[in-house]
């Protein structure tokens, strides 16, 4: 593609009527050199050797004021205006990016019979109605997604779970690191575990303003040790810190599970549950990361039937969620031992009250049932399973807390597993 054209037309980014383009050059104001340009006159021509005479510094002022979605395309124009994006005043004044649901696919057929797919992610584009797919730039290997805050993922493999690569979608650029030591027991020569990360707390903070992101990663298997280490990417390296406290009962021959962590308020959250004879009892653990201090919230008594309990972390708050349960509500964990954790910790029923579960509730108008949530930001997103026989399919409604409005994503014509949704604001600040 020649390069000049591609300048020129790169910034007929606005499907409105009119934008504001850059025409002349200027020493001194950015005000000076915008102008009215009528998008309907397609047929007029820009100078295309117009912007190799604007300075840097002005051009990166214009650039810092589009969205992210227009920096994309901006990016896409050639190598050298890719790593113009990068540079500080674009990174640090640019616009946040709105919080997004994506699909993890792990590789393999998408559908039943298809093609094999690489791992990839899937986006929902709501102007075609369908989910458009973005390959990873790494190795297939490492296709487990284990963890993801502040516009950056956290990818590593059940056949090395010691390495991890740290991936920032926007920029596409990734970084991998390695354990100094790990944090399983051993295993026979030739023995994987089956899924390690069921027996790890694995949980990544970043910086909002700086883009300074830590990794933390621990070992929660009863027979491995229970040392926890951070990477601190200021630092370039993995520092000790406090160990994971032992939980106060256990169940016989039960083995405690974690789930995905979060991160809200510069904290680390992990839901862990152990599981024996039909049994089940859980826990919230939380590391504040500033202090290097855990602190553990564990159900008392065993329920007999296993739930469907988890957390996701909404608009400053981590939220408990059972969709099992219309009430919302687990009479095995106190709110008094909640608020231990902190203010922040809340039981959805008890935040917003009933009338967002309700609402959550009659959303699919009884043909499907909610069954799971992930959110970013001010974005809830819940998934539906369908209450019809034999159909496997999903639907996924986005709630706004901002504007209290329901929005139904893109229909899925794949089958997807849940658990695989995550949800993430893009942001270019943390340079990996």
């Amino acid at each position: 593609m020649d390069q000049s054209y591609s300048c020129t037309t790169a910034f007929q980014f606005s499907s409105g009527v009119r934008e504001h383009k850059l025409l002349e050059q200027s020493e001194t104001t950015v005000c000076a050199v915008f102008v009215f340009y009528d998008m309907e006159e397609r047929n007029a021509e820009l100078d295309p050797e117009l912007w190799d005479r604007l300075p840097p510094e002005l051009l990166e002022k214009v650039l810092a004021k589009l969205p992210l979605t227009s920096l994309l395309s901006f990016r896409a124009v050639c190598s050298q205006w890719k790593s113009m994006i990068e540079s500080p005043r674009i990174v640090y004044e640019g616009p946040p990016g709105k919080p997004v649901l994506f699909y993890h696919h792990p590789g393999g057929p998408l559908v039943a019979g298809g093609d094999r797919l690489p791992p990839s992610l899937l986006f929902p584009n709501y102007g075609s109605k369908s989910w458009k797919r973005e390959s990873l730039p790494f190795s297939d290997e490492k296709n487990n997604l284990v963890a993801s805050d502040g516009g950056l993922l956290v990818f590593s493999s059940d056949y090395n779970p010691d390495t991890f690569i740290i991936y920032n979608p926007l920029s596409k650029r990734w970084r991998e690191i390695q354990l100094p030591s790990s944090v399983l027991p051993r295993l026979p020569r030739g023995a994987i575990f089956q899924d390690p990360f069921s027996v790890m707390l694995v949980g990544l903070t970043v910086n909002r303003d700086t883009g300074v992101y830590k990794l933390l990663v621990a070992g929660i298997h009863e027979d491995g040790p229970r040392d926890a280490l951070i990477y601190d990417s200021s630092l370039k390296d993995w520092q000790r810190c406090a160990s994971v406290p032992p939980m106060a009962t256990s169940l016989t021959n039960g083995e405690w599970i974690s789930e995905r962590g979060l991160c809200c308020g510069g904290n680390l959250y992990w839901h862990v549950y152990e599981s024996s004879s039909n049994q089940i009892i859980k826990a919230l653990l939380k590391y504040y990361v500033e202090t290097n201090v855990w602190a553990v919230v564990q159900e008392l008594t065993p329920c007999d039937l296993p739930s469907d309990f988890h957390i996701t972390a909404h608009d400053g708050n981590i939220l408990l969620l059972d969709w099992s349960d219309r009430d919302n509500f687990d009479e095995n964990v106190g709110l008094s031992d909640l608020q231990s954790l902190g203010l922040e910790v809340r039981q959805l029923i008890h935040v917003e009250n009933l009338g967002l579960v309700d609402l959550i509730f009659d959303a699919s108008e009884g043909t499907h049932h909610p069954s799971k949530s992930i959110a970013e930001g001010e974005c809830l997103y819940t998934v539906y399973d369908s209450l019809a026989f034999e159909d496997l399919s999903h639907k996924v409604v986005e709630y706004n807390s901002r504007t209290n409005v329901l929005t139904w994503l893109p229909p899925m014509d794949f089958i997807p597993n849940p658990y695989s949704l995550c949800a993430f604001a893009p942001s270019l600040k943390p340079l990996v």
